[in-house]
């Protein structure tokens, strides 16, 4: 049976979606961008979906570690989640369940 240990993420600080960063040229057609010798960003933005779209939010600079650390909690959980469902389907398997 697996504990309740150290490793297992405080889950008030999850967020469950895809940190990712983002480069683009702007409208600007005076802008460097616009030749390749500068380009905007990076910007990060949070992906996530609803049970009808996929959504993004932009993820101020301020708060981009944070939100590393809100992700990689959310993918902790589910793996132990994955591990603890595997453990108890063997518990089933094996006629050992309580």
């Amino acid at each position: 049976m697996i504990k309740r240990d150290k490793s297992m993420p405080d889950i008030s600080k999850i967020i469950r979606g895809t940190l990712y960063e983002r480069y683009f040229v702007c409208k600007n057609k005076r802008c460097l961008c616009h030749s390749g010798k500068k380009i905007h960003g990076p910007h990060f933005y949070v992906s996530y979906s609803t049970e009808k779209y996929s959504k993004n939010i932009y993820i101020t600079p301020k708060y981009i570690e944070t939100v590393k650390k809100y992700v990689n909690n959310y993918n902790k959980l589910w793996k132990l989640i994955k591990k603890i469902s595997e453990e108890n389907l063997k518990r089933l398997r094996t006629d050992n369940l309580k």
